[in-house]
């Protein structure tokens, strides 16, 4: 009985001691997590700072929202997953009744800053409120992103492109030692996976996600980059329907006005409408396609040379019918002098001749006096008159059509039936081309591209673990710091000693594209890099004390930072900031951004389409005078246009030509302050302007000139030149 009584305490007292840790909390507790617990959520969660933090990556795509070709613009709506490794998390799940993993807030974790190189716009999609942390220490956090980036789009073969974006992660300012990415999935799959989910693609064709590995030289060290490679193929059914067709069937349509006869103005107005009809094409047309293409799309190609051909057809028509007119002219004076001839001979037969000697009044009696007797014989010979009169005027009507044709009219014909037979070549040709473009393009199925899965072996080394030293992790600096969000020391007031010391910042600003230029608006829309460093007075340790740790990074709200602004910005930043800056051993502070900037700019047109266009971007303090707050620039004009031409991804229509950088003293609000003013000088691509434009406008001109040879005696002139000049 003992024995058992034994054994029932310990069953007992085991059980409760499991309901004791059964629960979150329990777990929360032995973590040893409250909201103000530095290890967590303030430096990288690695014991000892050699180690490199790996974060694996999943992306999957959800849809393809949009596409705007204009503005070089792509939005996805992707999943993303990443998941790392903490070192301070971790338990053992039998001491906590089987728990493995539980959802806490994501503001109690620290997360890697990575972020999206292409994007221009912050998510719009909410966060995720919650990420999940494993028994062993893992880390694994899901959001849905709408992600609005640039893509460098090539519209030779519009409507039969195919386009290929980038979504690149990369850290906004650890290097490849401290966060090494890696993608989870290789190209295969990745596009197996994303096949599956996806629900919406617009006017697109998913093809195939590419995603590559890679370390790349940025901001003068190494960083870790994933690259997933979205290939989308356009449908152009609707484009093939709506706007090759409609101008194929223009083409025919001229094509069938050589069967209009060329003696009447019918052919001539038929052929304007014509022409016209192809000119609200290219318009059309022209709102689509971006002017930034380096080579003149196909199909705008196709529509300036059946405008072309339209126009060398309808000022054919306007010579044949001026040389068809000066055969006519002839021909008409002739046949009226014959007819006045004929007239003035019916007249003579109708009078009876006066001999010499007799009066008037002495005919008259006798007229009277036979004119009983010859009443019936006049009537009959009149009637025959009138109807040899009718006679002779229809042989006069139709010896014109009964002669042969004239000289000019013949050479006329010559041309006409030239230019027939040259016109149906060159439109076969033409037709061929294009036709074989189509069929060409329509027929290609991308293959998905075979990429290498990266390997793991060269990442053991470093997820090997190392025997930790005293004082080797980035706690252990931040202790020594006393670095937390309580004291104002660190962001509350200038970081300085000595309230006569000025703070010098330093400048460095890259343009990673043009997004948009507004003429009309006077706005100009980059996105830049901004890169600005600093002394902290407060901040500093010896790297020996700490094996040789050199630079942390921590939350970028800890610390004071300086209050810059661009003059000239009207909007807020759209671009997410960057959550870390870094603090060096010897008390520097960086702090890197990512910008889309909505500025002004004073833009001159008066030679559009083939303007340069200046934009300054001025920076300064908000508040601070020269004396508190000094602007150095950290690169001269040279270097900052190489380095901006090296990172540039997209420029829209404009050609960057390189960038000035000044410095300047300002008297402002009364007192002196730093400038750093950035201008960026860019040059209009005008190739489209001049096909869409320039050249119609040109070819319609050429056709008001010929409308002179049209003949000014009917209405085929006026109804020419009304619609040419509209």
């Amino acid at each position: 009985m003992l024995l058992v009584g034994f054994f029932s305490l310990l069953l007992l007292a085991d059980g409760a001691t499991s309901e004791g840790n059964c629960t979150y909390q329990d777990i929360l507790n032995h973590l040893h997590f409250k909201d103000d617990y530095s290890p967590f959520y303030m430096s990288r969660p690695v014991k000892d700072h050699k180690s490199a933090t790996v974060v694996n990556l999943d992306l999957r795509i959800y849809a393809i929202l949009q596409v705007k070709e204009k503005e070089q613009i792509f939005v996805p709506y992707v999943w993303i997953t990443m998941w790392w490794k903490n070192d301070y998390t971790s338990w053992d799940p039998e001491e906590f009744c089987g728990i493995e993993f539980m959802s806490i807030p994501t503001g109690l974790m620290w997360k890697p800053d990575v972020t999206v190189v292409e994007m221009t716009e912050r998510d719009k999609v909410a966060p995720s409120p919650y990420l999940t942390i494993t028994h062993r220490g893992n880390i694994e956090i899901t959001n849905d992103q709408v992600l609005t980036s640039t893509c460098r789009m090539q519209v030779y073969k519009f409507p039969f492109d195919i386009q290929s974006c980038h979504l690149t992660f990369k850290s906004f300012i650890h290097t490849d030692k401290e966060i090494k990415l890696l993608p989870y999935l290789d190209s295969s799959n990745a596009t197996k996976d994303s096949s599956e989910v996806m629900r919406i693609q617009s006017e697109w064709l998913f093809i195939n996600m590419a995603v590559t590995s890679k370390t790349a030289d940025l901001y003068g060290f190494n960083q870790s980059l994933v690259v997933y490679t979205i290939n989308m193929k356009r449908r152009s059914a609707l484009y093939i329907v709506n706007f090759i067709l409609p101008i194929l069937f223009l083409l025919c349509l001229d094509l069938a006005s050589f069967l209009v006869s060329d003696s009447g103005g019918e052919k001539l107005g038929f052929k304007v409408t014509v022409l016209l009809a192809v000119t609200v094409m290219q318009l059309i047309l022209n709102e689509i396609l971006p002017s930034s293409s380096n080579r003149i799309p196909l199909i705008a190609v196709y529509c300036i040379g059946v405008f072309t051909l339209m126009m060398l057809s309808l000022l054919e028509t306007v010579l044949v019918m001026h040389l068809i007119g000066k055969d006519s002219a002839p021909r008409d004076k002739e046949t009226e002098k014959d007819r006045n001839q004929f007239n003035k001979l019916i007249h003579l037969t109708c009078y009876r001749d006066v001999f010499p000697g007799e009066s008037p009044t002495e005919v008259l009696p006798v007229a009277k006096k036979d004119s009983t007797s010859r009443l019936r014989e006049e009537s009959t010979v009149s009637d025959e008159l009138r109807e040899v009169m009718k006679t002779l005027t229809l042989l006069l009507d139709s010896r014109k059509e009964e002669q042969a044709p004239g000289y000019w009219t013949g050479v006329a014909q010559k041309i006409n039936k030239a230019f027939s037979i040259f016109y149906c070549e060159h439109r076969d040709d033409r037709e061929e081309q294009f036709l074989l473009l189509t069929s060409h393009t329509l027929g290609v199925v991308a293959a998905p591209e075979s990429m290498l899965l990266v390997g793991f072996l060269s990442l053991l080394v470093l997820a090997g673990g190392a025997t930790c030293e005293a004082n080797c992790s980035y706690q252990d600096v931040l202790n020594h710091l006393k670095l937390t969000k309580d004291i104002n020391l660190f962001h509350m007031i200038r970081p300085v000693r000595d309230p006569r010391s000025t703070t010098e910042v330093h400048l460095s600003l890259l343009l990673y594209a043009i997004l948009e230029v507004k003429e009309k608006d006077q706005k100009f829309v980059p996105y830049v890099w901004i890169t600005m460093w600093w002394k902290n007075d407060h901040i500093g340790w010896n790297p020996d004390e700490f094996c040789g740790i050199q630079s942390v990074s921590i939350p970028n709200e800890l610390l004071w930072k300086p209050d810059l602004t661009i003059e000239e910005m009207t909007e807020i930043d759209k671009a997410p900031p960057s959550p870390y800056l870094t603090i060096t051993s010897e008390g520097n502070v960086t702090l890197m951004n990512d910008q889309v900037l909505t500025s002004t700019c004073r833009m001159q047109i008066y030679k559009f389409p083939f303007d340069t266009q200046s934009c300054n971007l001025t920076i300064k303090s908000f508040i601070h005078s020269d004396n508190e707050i000094k602007l150095l620039q950290y690169s001269n004009s040279s270097e900052a246009t190489e380095d901006s031409r090296g990172v540039m991804r997209i420029q829209s229509e404009w050609l960057f030509i390189n960038m000035t950088v000044t410095s300047i003293t300002v008297n402002y609000y009364s007192f002196n302050q730093t400038f750093v003013i950035y201008t960026i000088n860019m040059k209009r691509r005008s190739a489209l302007y001049i096909v869409n434009f320039i050249l119609p406008i040109l070819f319609l001109l050429c056709l008001d000139l010929a409308s002179f040879l049209v003949s000014d005696s009917g209405g085929e002139k006026l109804g020419f030149k009304d619609p040419t000049h509209r």
